[in-house]
């Protein structure tokens, strides 16, 4: 499936094609996951590593839908054998990118992007601080810019509510510091842009989901 002559940009790109609907979605996911490695204090190397895997991890999609052999735009409900092939896209990211030289840092994340903190992700069932952290910070990336973004099978969520979303689920798919870290930067972008009063609620929100001020 990898030519000789195609660089990982020309997968993205191809990605995309095959893919319209999530044209960006990994720029975007790199975006809010350098965002949460400065504010959790990653080096410089291990933040560029965090946004190299976001803009890669998905690569492997190409390998599924040639295995399904049809596009995933054009599927409806997933039966289980193509639900056991689509999880398996982390491994293929993986294989695809090691034929670049990615280093081997970046390839742990692309594998480990969809593990969740409670064990019930995949490839490897791996749970908490078993999961690298930037995979476990691109995990909450990746699911706020695909709650917020247009898909086909389901409506569109609010930045407020995929916000909340996220807050509920740390602790069973989320990194629970990670949440932390992420709705820390992002609540009061997402409120702070009015009066007084809306500034007021962003803080009060703020400080219900984690126990931060704005300061903090």
């Amino acid at each position: 499936m990898v030519k000789a002559d195609e660089g990982p940009e020309d997968l993205i790109n191809l990605l995309e094609q095959k893919m319209p609907s999530k044209k960006d979605h990994w720029r975007r996911v790199a975006h809010y996951a350098g965002m949460i490695a400065e504010k959790m204090g990653l080096e410089e190397g291990q933040r560029e590593q965090v946004i190299t895997a976001a803009l890669y991890m998905d690569v492997g999609m190409l390998e599924v839908m040639e295995r399904l052999g049809y596009s995933l735009e054009e599927a409806g409900e997933l039966g289980e054998e193509e639900k056991r092939i689509l999880r398996l896209h982390p491994l293929m990211s993986e294989s695809i990118l090691s034929l670049y030289g990615f280093d081997s840092q970046v390839l742990s994340l692309v594998r480990s992007h969809h593990e969740w903190w409670n064990g019930k992700g995949y490839p490897d069932g791996l749970t908490e601080k078993e999961i690298p952290l930037g995979a476990r910070i691109l995990g909450v990336a990746d699911a706020f810019v695909a709650m917020t973004s247009w898909r086909s099978y389901r409506a569109t969520l609010e930045a407020k509510e995929a916000l909340k979303e996220i807050y509920a689920n740390g602790g069973l798919q989320f990194d629970p510091g990670v949440v932390k870290a992420f709705l820390s930067i992002m609540t009061p972008r997402i409120y702070g842009v009015g009066g007084d009063a809306e500034r007021r609620e962003a803080m009060e929100l703020l400080r219900e989901l984690t126990g931060l001020t704005d300061e903090g």
